[in-house]
């Protein structure tokens, strides 16, 4: 083979290689429930710490949660899903959690479910319109130490194969509902745009 054919052969490859790392497409979800609690009062509990959140699409035509099949790019299965959390208003902090492939099993017939019994993520459900997660104990960097959030964002990510993205401001009162220790958002609509992790 001839010296150009090697390179037009590398150069394929590697242009292969570069567009199965391409950022997977973003989906903006509406927000069914983001929740949070923490101890913030010293001494400091981690284990108490927990964060949930559950998105449903049923009702709308597009922008749907969709599990990409078995065997894509984006099977947790065989390629695992990283779920960050971050503040959306502003602020600095985020917390980003690899969920290994292990964790992984194929459910509810074309979804998948996630399980660690240490955490950081303990629990994850995906299925058409549905997607609920939860986090918490020692391992969730995630903390509510500051005088509120003003607002908090979700994405999770499917291998390569999909990111679904959520943010939502407190429900009101925000006195209430967002403070040292606790936040709480409820029936927030889709974003306009994703967020940018901090």
């Amino acid at each position: 083979m001839s010296p150009a054919r090697c390179l037009v052969l590398l150069a394929a490859a590697l242009g292969a290689v570069g567009s199965a790392r391409a950022d997977p497409p973003v989906v903006l979800v509406p927000t069914l429930t983001l929740g949070m609690v923490d101890d913030v009062v010293p001494p400091i509990d981690a284990t108490k710490r927990k964060c949930v959140w559950k998105a449903n699409t049923a009702k709308q035509t597009v922008d749907r949660i969709v599990p990409p099949p078995p065997g894509s790019a984006g099977d947790p299965t065989a390629w695992g899903a990283t779920l960050t959390v971050y503040n959306a208003a502003g602020g600095t902090e985020s917390f980003p959690a690899r969920l290994p492939a292990t964790g992984w099993t194929v459910a509810f017939r074309t979804g998948y479910r996630f399980v660690s019994p240490t955490g950081p993520v303990l629990k994850v459900f995906v299925k058409q319109d549905h997607l609920w997660v939860n986090a918490g104990k020692t391992g969730f960097g995630y903390t509510l130490d500051e005088p509120s959030q003003g607002a908090m964002a979700v994405r999770l990510t499917l291998g390569t194969g999909v990111t679904w993205c959520a943010s939502a401001v407190p429900k009101v009162p925000a006195s209430r509902y967002d403070r040292p220790g606790k936040f709480f958002a409820t029936h927030a609509d889709a974003p306009a745009a994703c967020s940018p992790v901090p």
